[in-house]
């Protein structure tokens, strides 16, 4: 599995979500303020609950990047510029 842990505490969405959401990448984030649909939080100070959530990921076999999808989110970031 691929996937990114965000553990902040006062960080909002960014392109460090968006982009792996946008490969198809599992996201397990701090429920500290808004997130993109698709990111599994967990609760801030708990050191647990990341871990459960992460596990149930792996369970779940999410996190599986598209393929080819690097050079369209390439490609929509260069557009941006």
């Amino acid at each position: 599995m691929r996937g990114i842990a965000g553990a902040v505490k006062n960080r909002g969405d960014g392109v460090s979500v968006r982009e792996p959401l946008d490969l198809r990448v599992a996201v397990v984030a701090s429920d500290i303020s808004f997130w993109p649909e698709g990111v599994v939080l967990f609760r801030p100070g708990d050191a647990d609950d990341p871990c459960r959530k992460t596990v149930c990921l792996l369970a779940q076999g999410r996190g599986t990047p598209r393929t080819g999808a690097g050079r369209e989110s390439l490609g929509a970031l260069l557009n941006i510029y």
